[in-house]
């Protein structure tokens, strides 16, 4: 997939590091972006749960969280393009125009 500007490229660049980036779920169901935050690397994940667990004065901090886009938050690309460029190899251009495009298709 080849970003739609230097903001998304960098931005998926960073996918799994602290801080914000973008990352494309594709879990082999329906690939989305999300926009993500982390308080430290994906790396280290399992490092700071077992602290969190091991210390129970320790407040619940919220440390990661992601909300899915549409939209390039640089750009304004549509985002559903990509996802339906993935799609159309898996499932046929029929059900990615219903689908992305709600274009009333019969197969």
């Amino acid at each position: 997939m080849k970003p739609c500007c230097n903001g998304m490229q960098s931005m998926l660049a960073r996918s799994g590091s602290d801080g914000f980036s973008v990352r494309l779920k594709d879990d082999g169901g329906d690939p989305f972006f999300v926009i993500e935050f982390r308080s430290y690397p994906i790396e280290k994940q399992d490092y700071y749960r077992d602290c969190f667990k091991k210390n129970s004065e320790m407040p619940r901090l919220i440390t990661a969280g992601e909300e899915p886009i549409r939209f390039c938050p640089w750009c304004g690309h549509d985002l559903r393009v990509e996802m339906a460029e993935i799609q159309l190899g898996r499932k046929g251009l029929f059900w990615v125009l219903k689908k992305y495009f709600g274009f009333p298709v019969s197969e």
